[in-house]
């Protein structure tokens, strides 16, 4: 609409800050808004609802997250999206290893570094493919 053409980058969460504080992107997507976010952003409503889902190592077997956390299953997180902040708010206890990225948290999965991580259904689902694992 704007006789502009799009060009979508990939960027961990403290790039994505400082290419939009200095004006290098013009927007981003999934990121929840907080009071010190909205200072210095500003947020579109909701567009899109998702579900998340957890995966977890074979050996683990969990039903919710409270019976993950009690069996101090190590949960892996990108820093600064709204599974992290749900983990830390909902289970401040939880043993929670923060990531830049989707590629970090992915092979630190793989690396057995972490037992699980939470995220959205579709990012699940593709990595599911990608790697044959066993979804929970």
């Amino acid at each position: 609409r704007l006789g502009k053409k799009s060009e979508f980058q990939v960027m961990n969460t403290a790039q994505i800050f400082g290419a939009l504080n200095n004006n290098f992107i013009d927007a981003s997507f999934d990121f929840v808004k907080t009071e010190d976010r909205a200072k210095n952003m500003l947020f579109s409503k909701t567009y899109i609802q998702t579900n998340f889902e957890a995966i977890s190592q074979k050996n683990f077997n969990f039903s919710n997250l409270d019976d993950a956390i009690k069996n101090n299953l190590v949960f892996g997180s990108i820093h600064g999206n709204i599974e992290h902040i749900f983990m830390k708010k909902h289970y401040p206890n939880a043993a929670i290893l923060e990531f830049d990225d989707y590629p970090m948290l992915f092979q630190a999965f793989k690396k057995k570094i972490i037992d699980s991580f939470i995220t959205y259904e579709a990012v699940i689902k593709t990595f599911i493919e990608k790697n044959n694992i066993i979804f929970r």
